[in-house]
């Protein structure tokens, strides 16, 4: 997955990149000026105002998905399945078992997030850094971040 975005800070080999979903935000509105901005960390230098094309390997935004996703919601269902299973007729408490082995997998994945984090397979990489809008060379303007 390639996102275009703007620098917003750097520091420690690490750059702060800034970008905002112009056909999400077209839909949405929420966010006063019509821009929602998100913002992420990513491998590789740049300076601060500079475009940048920031790579995130596909493979990493499926598992990524999984991770947040399908796993907790496997969770409550097979919580729910299993209570259902030893205590036929208490969907409550099967209910609750599915809640509980839901926090338990979130637990988890919030222990081991930090290993994840700083593992370069999961880090997003700044790929090149672009001309700046209406500079000189640089063919068409970019969109704003």
């Amino acid at each position: 997955m390639t996102q275009i975005g703007t620098v917003v800070r750097t520091g420690g080999g690490m750059t702060e990149v800034a970008f905002c979903s112009d056909s999400d935000c077209e839909k949405c509105g929420a966010c006063a000026g019509g821009k929602k901005k998100n913002t992420l960390w990513a491998r590789g230098e740049a300076q601060p105002g500079d475009i940048v094309r920031v790579e995130i390997p596909d493979g990493t935004t499926v598992k990524a998905s999984l991770l947040a996703y399908v796993l907790p919601l496997a969770a409550l269902i097979g919580g729910m399945a299993i209570g259902l299973v030893l205590m036929p007729g208490e969907e409550l408490i099967a209910a609750l078992l599915g809640l509980a082995l839901m926090a338990v997998v979130f637990a988890v994945l919030a222990v081991t997030e930090k290993k994840r984090k700083n593992t370069p397979e999961w880090t997003p990489v700044l790929a090149e850094i672009l001309p700046a809008p209406g500079a000189k060379g640089s063919g068409e303007d970019m969109p704003e971040a």
